[in-house]
């Protein structure tokens, strides 16, 4: 589902290290998205929908899994590249 914004980070030129951290931090949000699905039975919504309705330039939603505020500007920092990625392009709509 992420594919495409992986594949941005990879051409971005990042490092192997910073591209897995923001892997992680990729899930991270998904695991997030997925038990906002469960927890609040929007089994219905739109994917792309819940996504983008859940990050902002600003950074992402609360994420209880970090342990440290370093962890939780790093989730923050995926989720703005993320944020940026799906409002500037066309194929994100159909990607997610």
């Amino acid at each position: 589902m992420f594919a495409p914004v992986v594949q941005s980070l990879i051409d971005t030129g990042l490092t192997g290290k910073t591209i897995v951290h923001h892997c992680f931090n990729l899930w991270l949000h998904g695991g997030e998205t997925r038990r906002g699905v469960s927890t609040y039975n929007k089994y219905n919504a739109n994917p792309y929908s819940m996504v983008i309705a859940s990050i902002g330039p600003g950074g992402g939603i609360l994420c209880r899994h970090p342990e440290t505020e370093r962890d939780m500007n790093s989730c923050d920092s995926t989720c703005r590249r993320l944020y940026k990625f799906l409002v500037s392009s066309e194929e994100a709509a159909t990607a997610l």
